[in-house]
This record gives C-alpha cells, sequence and structure tokens, in this order.
C-alpha cells in the first residue's frame, strides 16, 4: 500500500500476496511458473559465472552461453552500440564492497565506502582460460 501511495508509476492488481508454485506442470496454464523458472535460470548462471558454484559439466556449459552476455553488462553496462540491448535496461550491482563491523555501521564515510560496486573477478572466466583442452 505504501509503495503505491508514494509512486504514481507503480501499481498492485490485487491487494493480498499470492504464492506462485514454480513447477508449471502442477497449475493450470503455468505462465507465473514459467517466469519463477525463468528468473531461477538467469539467477543460477550469474551466480555459476560469478563463484563457478558447481562442477557439473551441462550446468558450466549453459553458463558459457551466458557468460559473454554477463561480462558485457557488468564491464560495459553504458555501451549502446552493444549487440545484446543491455545499456540503460539493465545494471549489475553488488553489495557490499567490504564487510563492517557494528561500530563502523555508525560512522557515515565507512557506510558510504561500503556501498554497491560493479566490478568483480568471473570466476567461470578464470576456470574456462585455466583448462587444458585435450584436442586443441
Amino acid at each position: 500500500y505504501s509503495i503505491e501511495e508514494q509512486s504514481k508509476r507503480i501499481r498492485f492488481a490485487k491487494r493480498r500476496i499470492e504464492f506462485i508454485n514454480s513447477d508449471h506442470r502442477e497449475v493450470d496454464g503455468g505462465i507465473d511458473s514459467n517466469f519463477i523458472q525463468l528468473i531461477d535460470l538467469l539467477v543460477g548462471l550469474s551466480s555459476h559465472c560469478l563463484d563457478f558454484v558447481s562442477s557439473n559439466r551441462s550446468r558450466t556449459k549453459v553458463a558459457q552461453k551466458f557468460l559473454p552476455l554477463l561480462e558485457r553488462m557488468m564491464k560495459h553496462p553504458l555501451n549502446i552500440n552493444s549487440r545484446y540491448g543491455h545499456a540503460r535496461k539493465y545494471l549489475i550491482s553488488f553489495f557490499p564492497r567490504k564487510r563492517l563491523e557494528a561500530s563502523q555501521l555508525l560512522d557515515p564515510f565507512e557506510r558510504q565506502s561500503s556501498g554497491f560496486y560493479q566490478t568483480r573477478p568471473l570466476l567461470l572466466r578464470d576456470h574456462l582460460s585455466n583448462q587444458q583442452s585435450l584436442f586443441p
């Protein structure tokens, strides 16, 4: 209610929260479930590209396809000439930049210096560049 009151651009179709089943086979229509699965896929791919969370070959193979897009979105977020068309549409950032102790949270400068940041190593890229090919 508060968000809708503060913004003219946000409207809620319903006043109550509805839980969506993430398995499209268990729901009639399944469009909402497919959306949940798409978001889960994007988050999982991003996580694998950033942190190389699994040695599963299939997961790595799919993440390799996603890696160039994630890399460009992180390195060149404002590139209007990118073939991916991500400029001014998507922004990838991480938080916090550094861990703060409870006493540091009271200091405005310390809080500011631990804000959002955009650059971070892609561990999947590191893993792939260190991998030796059996058949060059």
